[in-house]
């Protein structure tokens, strides 16, 4: 099968560098990938998040591999997105053995992993462990954070202070629950919260999220909910807050998206001081085609926008990612259920979301997992394809550039508030890190020129006004790069005043005649445009030196 615009990260012996490099052969596959907890019969979502940057941008992305009854849980790593390290975290084996539904969390250059261990029928534990940055160096012993019960669908995140949250489903009721470390970035002791003083929930919940809000310190749960376990029957998708009241924290009861079918799949980031979610909908059956849904809440999780960007036979995992302010979404686009397309769309400047693009062809690719704050307008894309049963990631080169020219400015005439002469010196500037600017748009009128011309940068342009009556004149500017994406338009303001003032004077209150060479001078000039600056006196016939202008 032919893979283009993406690249894999999986090998099983330990510490193998692998150069990414399409079609490169594996030696082992990974199978499962979650565990066999996958949801939904065409792999629909797999829950929690797998795929993380720390502070100094190196990736880590957490996976299972399961060969018989040998059960591996593999981090891999990354300095430069391109080549990518392994490592096996812990593993066990047996015929009722397995190792499920792993999530990870990076907190400036530690790695927190969470998982299901089930060692035997017996022996089930929702586990969590620290590594030091590459993964190679446990800095902490396994700890199990709840002996010997049922587990599965994990996420885990680290609040601004450090503080480890760990959000599972308990299969035996179904239910969310809740950990919380004592003490922040210490694995070794952690207190289970409760909503409100009860459950997060009484019905089926699947697919917990969490997100953390580094400005206010809130906490964001969300998952999705079904009120019985048919495959068709209705869902809708539960958001919770954690406010800090002092020294303890509130969990808040839920806020519930509900279309009249079927909402699923949540992705959630806090970004500006606002939760923002991206999920599937359905809604009115299970026929139905899904939507894309995109919806903003404040703080108190009330809805600030809501927004439909896209509509597909079938639509999984959406994900949601910020490159600066600009939202962008991966999603699996599935036409059959089973035939799978990695899809990516961006909104623009001007509030229109940008027609999807395809991330991956592959058609067996699911799972997709991204990293939220998006570095050079490219995101980090993680997925896994059924078929060859191998773990992908795209590389920057491969990602499409969805994210516009940013940082745009015009300074006219260096910076001058006033000028005499139609022509104006430009200097214009702006950032595009993904594929570079390439072209810039200037116009008068507010709506772009017919004509773009090439981006230089450190390269004055020179513009002749079209519209030359005195008076305020603005230009705006378009940035293009070189993927097509147009910036919002930019503009500076420049006073263009052609007339010189009309003016007067009289001598000695208008006596025809003199008696001495030191008279009396009553000067008059107005200009309505840029006003009188300054005069000039001489009974010469040539200028002299110039005065502030005193009526």
């Amino acid at each position: 099968m032919k893979v283009r615009a993406c690249k894999y990260i999986f090998i099983s012996v330990l510490f193998v560098r692998v150069l990414f490099a399409a079609n490169l052969s594996v030696t082992v596959d990974v199978q499962y990938f979650s565990g066999f907890n996958s949801f939904g019969d065409f792999y629909e979502a797999d829950g929690g998040h797998k795929l993380a940057r720390s502070a100094s941008g190196k990736l880590h992305a957490v996976f299972v591999n399961k060969n018989g009854n040998n059960n591996q849980l593999i981090h891999a790593y990354s300095a430069d997105g391109l080549n990518f390290t392994t490592t096996v975290l812990t593993e066990n084996n047996g015929a009722s053995a397995g190792l499920y539904n792993p999530a990870l969390a990076v907190f400036g250059e530690d790695v927190y992993v969470v998982y299901v261990d089930n060692k035997s029928s017996a022996d089930r534990k929702l586990s969590i462990i620290k590594y030091t940055a590459d993964g190679s160096t446990p800095q902490s012993a396994v700890v199990t954070l709840n002996n010997n019960n049922p587990f599965y669908y994990t996420d885990i995140a680290l609040d601004k202070d450090g503080y480890i949250y760990v959000a599972a489903t308990f299969s035996t009721s179904y239910k969310v629950k809740i950990f919380r470390s004592n003490t922040p970035q210490d694995i070794t002791s952690f207190i289970e919260e409760t909503c409100s003083g009860g459950d997060f929930n009484t019905a089926r919940a699947f697919l917990p999220k969490l997100a953390t809000d580094d400005g206010n310190g809130r906490v964001y749960l969300a998952y999705e909910l079904r009120n019985a376990p048919g495959a068709d029957t209705s869902k809708y998708i539960a958001i919770h807050t954690r406010m800090k009241m002092g020294s303890y924290g509130v969990w808040y009861p839920a806020e519930k998206v509900s279309p009249n079918f079927r909402a699923q799949h949540p992705d959630i980031v806090a970004h500006d001081g606002k939760l923002h979610l991206v999920y599937s909908e359905q809604p009115d059956s299970s026929a139905d085609d899904c939507n894309l849904r995109y919806r903003i809440y404040d703080t108190d999780l009330e809805i600030q926008s809501d927004e439909i960007i896209h509509s597909a036979k079938r639509i999984y995992s959406p994900c949601l990612s910020f490159a600066g302010d600009t939202p962008l979404i991966q999603y699996v686009d599935s036409a059959d259920g089973a035939t799978h397309q990695i899809k990516q769309t961006a909104k623009n400047m001007d509030g229109t979301w940008i027609a999807p693009q395809i991330l991956s062809n592959t058609p067996n690719a699911v799972y997709v997992h991204t990293v939220a704050n998006v570095t050079n307008d490219l995101p980090d894309v993680l997925w896994y394809n059924t078929i060859d049963q191998k773990v992908y990631f795209s590389a920057k080169t491969d990602t499409p550039d969805m994210v516009a020219p940013v940082n745009g400015s015009v300074i006219i005439n260096g910076g001058e508030s006033l000028t005499k002469n139609p022509t104006l010196q430009l200097a214009l500037s702006a950032s595009d890190a993904a594929s570079g600017v390439a072209s810039v748009n200037i116009s008068e009128t507010g709506a772009p020129a017919a004509t773009w011309l090439d981006y230089k940068e450190n390269i004055g342009y020179v513009y002749a006004l079209t519209n030359t009556p005195n008076g305020d004149r603005t230009i705006y500017v378009w940035f293009r790069d070189k993927a097509g994406n147009i910036s919002t338009a930019v503009s500076a303001t420049i006073t263009l005043d052609t007339a010189a003032p009309p003016g007067s004077v009289t001598i000695n209150n208008g006596a025809a005649y003199a008696s001495t060479i030191n008279v009396s001078l009553a000067i008059q000039a107005s200009d309505t445009t840029s006003g009188v600056a300054s005069m000039n006196i001489s009974n010469t016939g040539t200028q002299g030196a110039w005065l502030d202008y005193q009526p």
